[in-house]
């Protein structure tokens, strides 16, 4: 069984669509930080349209989601100088947990990160990890993605090669659908759709289970449909369509 279809064509916004909305939001831009943020989120062009696509050319709800994430980046001091490290006491509670981790390039230079869930255990994550250090895990990991596609890319109009993300459930059972879990994992990972946006280009769950169906019930419902329509899960190994990526 498959589910999905292919990624959507990689999209490039025009510099005067770029420009009206760096017009919208000209007071916090004129901010000393201001331009740090945009460097992080890929340069004056992709920073930007990344924005008008999630938002899909609405000028004042791209506006709105761009403050938003300045805001949250500000709060967190993520564009300050130099960058904040994560806590190294966050790292050790929380990095033996996690299940994902970045394993190179596409031949077309976009990032991996591969994720086995087998071995995952839900529910000692969960009394573990509280959820405010597996937010501030996950910015840190989420920062260290957006830093490979400014490696890889070119902030010049051109399409931009987000993230290809391969999730590997062979192994997952029963024992990793525990609801609290879940739900603080849907919470968390909300952040990088809110704040992080077109950060990926094409996400495949491959050796899907049968219980996966009731673990993605939950996950889901934070995903927005533009992201659900660059997902793939299947219960076999992604075949010709992963391959064709990687």
């Amino acid at each position: 069984i498959t589910i999905g279809m292919s990624a959507p064509p990689m999209q490039t916004r025009t510099p005067e669509q770029v420009e009206r909305l760096r017009a919208a939001v000209r007071e916090e831009a004129e901010a000393g930080d201001f331009d740090r943020f945009v460097a992080a989120l890929g340069g004056h062009h992709r920073c930007f349209e990344r924005f008008l696509i999630a938002r899909n050319d609405n000028l004042e709800k791209a506006a709105a989601m761009l403050l938003a994430t300045l805001a949250f980046r500000r709060e967190l001091s993520l564009d300050a100088e130099p960058r904040p490290a994560c806590d190294p006491a966050i790292l050790e509670r929380v990095q033996p947990l996690w299940p994902g981790s970045y394993a190179g390039f596409t031949p077309d230079n976009s990032p991996i990160l591969y994720f086995a869930y087998g071995s995952l255990d839900v529910r000692g994550f969960y009394e573990v990890a509280p959820e405010a250090d597996l937010r501030a895990f996950y910015v840190a990991f989420m920062e260290r993605s957006l830093s490979l596609q400014n490696e890889t890319n070119s902030d010049d109009g051109t399409p931009w090669r987000g993230m290809v993300e391969v999730h590997n459930l062979r192994g997952v059972g029963f024992s990793h659908i525990y609801v609290p879990g879940l739900r603080m994992l849907a919470r968390v990972l909300k952040i990088g759709q809110d704040h992080y946006p077109e950060n990926m280009r094409k996400t495949f769950f491959i050796n899907a289970p049968m219980v996966f169906s009731a673990a993605w019930a939950i996950v889901s419902t934070v995903l927005d449909e533009r992201t659900l329509a660059k997902i793939t899960i299947t219960s076999g190994d992604g075949g010709d369509d992963l391959r064709d990526y990687v």
